[in-house]
């Protein structure tokens, strides 16, 4: 009876402890810290290569297999109609935190090539280089659309390329300043289906009014939030 006594003690006075903490902390006037009073923690993974012949384990049924290794900072890809994949190799060039921070990524866009479909790109080619911290690519028609950390333009392009010349015109479609609030500096893009023919009897495929929906985060500090932004594949604001 006394250790039920006793726990019951302890959790009033646990429960009052709560509330007081509670109340400081919320309602219309809060004791709150200081904006930055405290630094921000972070408690980040050892990143380790895989053994040699060691792989991820996956469900029953599946399997997996590196597909392509020695790339330099991949963050990015995107798979062609063919099978191609595409892979963005940018790395973080400075830091928030660091203002002596200095690196320097591939800033290219490789393209592998599993030719004879066993889960393995034989054969890799830098499709472009000379790139701004590429991230986002999306293909539409025989349009490669690129989002570096400074914009967003396009590229001829047709499936089954294996390199663009070092010179091929960039047509931009929208610019922004490059690098981010606190490193973030990719730029995603994505390609929406929403224009379709309804109620047509000719019709074979959907005609599509493609909008590029573009995120890139805020650089004011007073604005320290990411917008997705949309447009016409020409630029234009839709």
């Amino acid at each position: 009876m006394k250790r039920l006594a006793l726990l019951l003690v302890a959790t009033t006075i646990l429960g009052s402890l709560a509330q007081t903490s509670i109340a400081q902390t919320s309602g219309p006037r809060p004791a709150l810290a200081a904006p930055y009073a405290t630094g921000s923690t972070s408690h980040s993974p050892a990143v380790r290569p895989f053994l040699a012949g060691k792989l991820p384990s996956v469900p029953v049924g599946f399997i997996v297999n590196s597909f392509a290794s020695g790339l330099d900072s991949p963050r990015n890809i995107l798979v062609l109609p063919n099978g191609d994949v595409l892979a963005a190799e940018a790395k973080t060039e400075r830091k928030y935190d660091d203002p002596k921070y200095r690196d320097k990524g591939a800033n290219r866009i490789t393209l592998l090539r599993d030719a004879n479909g066993d889960g393995v790109a034989e054969t890799r080619s830098v499709l472009l280089s000379g790139l701004r911290q590429p991230y986002g690519m999306a293909l539409m028609g025989e349009r490669l659309y690129i989002a570096d950390t400074d914009g967003v333009y396009w590229v001829p392009f047709k499936v089954g390329t294996t390199q663009l010349p070092t010179d091929i015109v960039k047509t931009r479609i929208t610019s922004f300043d490059p690098g981010g609030y606190n490193n973030h500096w990719t730029r995603n893009i994505l390609p929406s289906a929403d224009g379709k023919l309804a109620g047509s009897s000719q019709l074979v495929r959907p005609a599509v009014k493609s909008i590029i929906r573009t995120m890139l985060p805020r650089i004011a500090l007073k604005s320290r939030y990411c917008r997705v932004i949309s447009y016409q594949p020409t630029g234009s604001w839709k």
